[in-house]
């Protein structure tokens, strides 16, 4: 069994797809995917539809929530949080849909509705921590500190290890290139692996780069972005 991490897809289905054929996923392996499928990249409708395909194809597929899927939940709510998520992708979202403004929430498909619905905020494993954004280590309960998990950054430059009780973090959210990656990877003492390598932007600047994060072996496989 592999197990394999990837983060802040953001709607770039082709390169999505790409990396999943070069990764030759068994039904033994263990996916898990850190966030912010959507927005931004103008295919989210097709990564959540790959998503949901691999699970009902058997496929093992840990979700969590990133700050974008938590936008389009909660913009139904307040007309001012609809609007930030307009300006941070959410239209390019609705475009992939195929569907207007009016009554969006009523025209996402269902099933797409129940998958961001059922979003985890992390997950704790023997080795690691998986969450979208980080964790807020200044509050005495960093673990029920759920705003932290999907908005928070640069959380990780004063880190312990007896904050982690010997495991290591791997998150997205914050992008960068992917050369400071693999200094991460290089280095024993990492405690966090941050893999997100900014898929959705363009390619020039060592940007535009889709990872999975092999969590055995830290190595990683990468994909240049094919949807821009």
């Amino acid at each position: 069994m592999r197990r394999f991490a990837i983060s802040d897809i953001h709607g770039c289905s082709k390169t999505f797809n790409a990396l999943l054929e070069k990764l030759e996923l068994q039904k033994d392996d263990q996916l898990y995917l850190l966030g912010d499928f959507i927005d931004r990249g103008i295919n989210s409708k097709g990564v959540v539809d790959k998503i949901l395909q691999l699970k009902n194809d058997g496929y093992k597929v840990d979700c969590l929530l990133g700050n974008h899927e938590w936008m389009l939940m909660n913009s139904i709510y307040d007309y001012k949080k609809f609007e930030n998520w307009m300006k941070n992708g959410g239209s390019i979202t609705l475009d992939s849909y195929k569907i207007s403004e009016l009554d969006y929430i009523k025209k996402i498909p269902h099933d797409h509705l129940q998958f961001f619905r059922a979003l985890e905020y992390y997950i704790e494993l023997e080795d690691y921590y998986l969450v979208h954004a980080g964790f807020n280590f200044k509050d005495p309960d960093p673990f029920s500190d759920y705003e932290s998990m999907i908005w928070l950054r640069d959380w990780h430059k004063n880190i312990k290890p007896e904050h982690l009780n010997g495991k290591k973090v791997i998150h997205g959210h914050a992008a960068r290139i992917i050369t400071k990656l693999f200094e991460d990877l290089k280095n024993k003492n990492t405690l966090v692996y941050n893999i997100d390598c900014s898929c959705v932007y363009d390619s020039k600047n060592k940007l535009g780069v889709l990872c999975a994060f092999n969590m055995d072996d830290i190595t990683i496989i990468t994909q240049k972005n094919l949807d821009n």
